[in-house]
């Protein structure tokens, strides 16, 4: 699974979500991303929303720490925005995988 035919083996979405979510401070999740660059080298986008007060770069940090010692992830982009309830209300990006 190379160039966005699928997440990464042995890595799931929604377990990738559910724990971006629960870091501390982070309101919701949107436009996350799994991919392979090559066979054993995946990478991973995705935008955090957090509140006004919310301390970007510890959240930051967690996020990548979380991606890099859990799933083996190093190519990590990750973006935080101010989150906003009437936004990711009806957002269908912001919701999990159906499986």
């Amino acid at each position: 699974r190379i160039l966005v035919e699928g997440t990464p083996l042995g890595i799931s979405y929604d377990n990738v979500r559910d724990d971006l979510i629960s870091i501390n401070e982070v309101e919701a999740l949107h436009d996350l991303h799994l991919w392979s660059l090559t066979a054993d080298r995946p990478a991973v986008s995705a935008h955090l929303t957090v509140s006004l007060q919310a301390q970007h770069e510890k959240i930051l940090k967690e996020a990548s720490d979380l991606m890099r010692k859990k799933y083996n992830i190093y190519e990590i982009t990750i973006q935080i925005d101010t989150h906003k309830s009437e936004l990711t209300r009806c957002c269908s990006k912001c919701q999990p995988l159906t499986s």
